[in-house]
Parts: structure tokens; sequence; C-alpha cells
């Protein structure tokens, strides 16, 4: 990160532009990590208990 950071300081990018693409790459990285953690809950929620015997005598 620091080399992209100097690199962009030599070639005169602004502070505020940087910071700007910074904001939204933690923007697009947070949103595939909640959307991650969102089908794992999913997955977890719609399957049954494990604890539970097959067969219950109320089917």
């Amino acid at each position: 990160m620091r080399h992209y950071l100097g690199v962009a300081k030599e070639k005169g990018i602004a502070m505020e532009a940087v910071r700007e693409v910074l904001a939204v790459a933690l923007v697009v990285s947070g949103g595939r990590v909640r959307a991650q953690a969102r089908d794992a809950l999913k997955e977890l929620l719609d399957s049954p208990p494990t604890g539970e015997p097959k067969g219950c005598c109320h089917d």
C-alpha cells in the first residue's frame, strides 16, 4: 500500500482523490464480506438442527 501511495504522490495525484478511491474500495470490500456472511447465515437458518433425530413422532 505504501508503494502505491508513494507512486500516487510522485504522479501528483491529490490526496483527496486517493481518499475517495480508498473509501470506495472499503465499501466494496465490506459489501462482499456482508454478502458472504448473509449467505452463510441463510444456510445455517435454512438447515435443520443437527442434534434432532430424523423421523420425529410429529411427522
